[in-house]
């Protein structure tokens, strides 16, 4: 009997053994995937602060008046002219009236009416019968 516990024993601590093998083999490869993603993370703060960079430099007044310039042939105004702003708590006044002057209205032309595929291929009154009869 004695034999069989030691039996026993040796096969459970082989078990144990191979499954602390197991475990720390899982432990290990979690350990290398979260070493990947931290390499990842990093490099992606990188570029993140990269296109920051060349975010604040695209959005820069100053080469957005440059390119309003040079590009698209944008001139500065001459003078700039501030309108006031209506007071709400006053009732709406009516916009002066500019002269009008007189304008001719386009008048267009009554609508040709094109013949229908049934005058035009010589069909009379009777229809499809008096095509073929």
């Amino acid at each position: 009997m004695r034999r069989a516990y030691t039996a026993l024993a040796v096969i459970g601590a082989a078990i144990g053994l191979f499954l602390v093998v197991c475990l720390h083999v899982l432990l290990a490869q979690g350990q290398a995937q979260l070493d990947d993603l931290d390499k990842r993370a990093e490099k992606e703060q990188v570029q993140n602060g990269r296109l920051r960079v060349a975010v604040a430099e695209l959005e820069s007044p100053s080469r957005i008046a440059t390119a309003a310039r040079e590009r698209l042939g944008m001139v500065a105004p001459r003078s700039v002219t501030f309108l006031k702003a209506a007071d709400p708590s006053l009732p709406p006044t009516t916009p002066a009236t500019r002269p009008t002057t007189a304008r001719t209205t386009p008048t267009t032309a009554p609508r040709q009416t094109t013949p229908t595929t049934a005058a035009s291929s010589g069909m009379r009154a009777g229809g499809a019968e008096g095509a073929r009869g």
